[in-house]
């Protein structure tokens, strides 16, 4: 997630490390809910109470200590330096926040397993429908989901073998499409030998490759799909302020 253009020229224009520290603490608690409340963050900031972080965000205490920063930062996610009026020199800042841990630490809060008497269990069936994601990968690790698609059919774990061996094989073919110089085929595993042994961990090794609960995976996808868009959205609105940014 990556702070909104809006509220960088927010933290451009205050120039109090304590005003800054508020507005990225109201804007994550805008986003992601009470669990950046003054009160949540002094609690989980060992030294800090919610009286001494208001201080603070209202500019009352003159010095704020580094190591305070630094705990700050990181129960925000974001980078040591966004309290500072360096970072806001530079052109067209960007504010990442990482935030997948506190995401991950409320869902598993909030997630039960509900078994019910008409349950399927997934490790009693032979039979399975087979879904393929492929997606393009940015150089920085961003990637883009282009195909989604569940077979119509079932399938048992030879056929299933049988098409992740296919996959694997394929993709090595179109690396070497790409650099048929350098391309170390000698150094690729057989993709059959590779398929017999993911099939293999996915039915006795389980724990390595788990089960997900259908309707919590769903939802979590499509909350991932939001997160997406928005985040495609200011990476739209990057390129744009770069284009209408006069030429140097």
């Amino acid at each position: 997630m990556y702070i909104e253009s809006n509220t960088i020229e927010q933290l451009k224009f205050k120039t109090s490390v304590g005003m800054r520290i508020r507005i990225i603490r109201e804007y994550l608690k805008n986003k992601l809910g009470n669990q950046f409340s003054g009160n949540s963050v002094a609690n989980r900031i060992d030294g800090l109470t919610q009286s001494s972080l208001n201080m603070i965000e209202l500019g009352k205490v003159k010095s704020v200590s580094a190591e305070v920063l630094y705990y700050l930062a990181k129960d925000f996610g974001v980078s040591y330096d966004v309290f500072f009026n360096d970072f806001y020199l530079q052109p067209n800042p960007v504010i990442k926040i990482s935030t997948s841990n506190k995401e991950k630490e409320k869902k598993n809060q909030q997630s039960e397993i509900l078994i019910s008497d008409d349950f399927i269990n997934p490790l009693e069936e032979n039979e399975f429908k087979i879904n393929i994601k492929v997606s393009k990968v940015a150089s920085n690790g961003d990637y883009q989901v282009v195909l989604y698609r569940n077979t119509k059919e079932k399938h048992d774990n030879r056929r299933i073998l049988s098409l992740v061996a296919q996959v694997i094989h394929s993709m090595n073919s179109q690396d070497m499409l790409v650099d048929q110089e350098n391309y170390d085929g000698a150094g690729s595993s057989d993709p059959l030998i590779i398929a017999k042994e993911l099939i293999s961990n996915s039915m006795n090794n389980i724990l390595v490759f788990p089960w997900n609960d259908g309707s919590s995976f769903v939802q979590t996808e499509n909350e991932v799909h939001e997160q997406a868009i928005n985040y495609t959205k200011e990476l739209l609105h990057f390129n744009k302020r770069k284009e209408d940014a006069p030429n140097e």
